[in-house]
């Protein structure tokens, strides 16, 4: 696993993951050809940027104000195919109108400027070298979200030079073909309790099968490195909520720590996919189907961070 603390997600933190940020061959596309041109399939060598920062930015090593409506970015990476396991690729953030391919295949499109947006990608991977392109464009429009950017060809009053194309970090996770997908935190401070709503993605099973899989999603909380409380509870329409105890008046003056300023120090969450097998002994297994374990069983693991936070003034 790469550096935590360069994780760019890290309330839904998974241990397999590769940071895609860096140097990438970019090129202005004045005219709006490049599609027609297949720039898809292998972009011009017009200049070097170094991703996440923009090409207007000093920092992306272009520094170039001016608007340009279409840019194209392109880099390879190596992958190695592993069975029972997704590819997942995200841009943290990409300005305005997004689209991508992977080996000179469509992956998807995006629109929006704040929101990250994901794609599926295991079937578009090749083993070894692969190349991924991304074409954004933006423009001046004052009808699409722009913040305090700039709708005029210069800085006016506190309106600044504009934000084209990726501008947040772009990586890749790998995730089972049944992987928890969203997760909603609510502390609840009362009752000592944390609410946990998770979404399961099932990309694994037939349609055809009589009998549905039978999930069981586990979760852990812990202060500290020690274990603070724990519920498990059954997956349902791809759906969990379930309500976890994190009150310990053995451990803490009132049960709780609450996060304040001067002790701002959080929980940690475990979350655990299960899978029910046909072991009398072990009936939930969380083995990966790479682990040795047979593909009938399933995990995906995933950790998290809340708090409690001060209800003081």
């Amino acid at each position: 696993m790469q550096d935590r603390k360069d994780y760019p997600r890290p309330q839904l933190m998974r241990s397999a993951w590769q940071n895609l940020n860096g140097e990438w061959d970019f090129a202005f596309d004045e005219e709006n050809r490049g599609v027609r041109e297949n720039w898809q399939n292998g972009i011009p060598k017009q200049k070097k940027i170094q991703v996440p920062f923009s090409y207007e930015t000093k920092a992306s090593g272009i520094g170039d104000p001016a608007q340009h409506e279409v840019v194209w970015y392109q880099r390879n990476f190596s992958f190695a195919k592993k069975e029972g396991k997704r590819s997942l690729l995200h841009f943290e953030g990409a300005d305005f109108l997004t689209e991508v391919w992977v080996n000179g295949k469509a992956a998807g499109k995006h629109t929006g400027a704040y929101s990250r947006c994901s794609f599926d990608v295991t079937a578009l991977l090749q083993e070894g070298e692969n190349s991924l392109v991304v074409r954004c464009q933006d423009s001046m429009s004052v009808e699409i979200p722009r913040g305090k950017q700039r709708w005029m060809r210069e800085n006016y009053a506190c309106w600044y030079v504009q934000t084209t194309g990726i501008w947040k970090t772009v990586w890749m996770e790998e995730v089972p073909e049944i992987y928890i997908g969203e997760v909603k935190l609510t502390p609840e401070i009362a009752s000592g309790e944390l609410q946990i709503e998770a979404k399961i993605v099932d990309e694994g099973s037939d349609e055809r099968e009589e009998k549905p899989r039978e999930l069981l999603l586990l979760s852990e909380a812990f202060f500290d490195g020690k274990k603070i409380g724990s519920v498990e509870t059954a997956i349902h329409l791809g759906r969990a909520s379930q309500r976890l105890s994190v009150l310990r008046e053995d451990l803490f003056e009132w049960g709780l720590h609450l996060w304040t300023p001067e002790s701002p120090a959080l929980y940690d969450l475990k979350l655990t996919l299960m899978e029910q097998t046909s072991d009398e002994k072990a009936p939930w297994t969380k083995c990966c189907p790479t682990s040795g374990c047979g593909k009938s069983a399933s995990i995906t693991e995933t950790s998290c961070s809340t708090t409690c936070p001060s209800t003081k003034g």
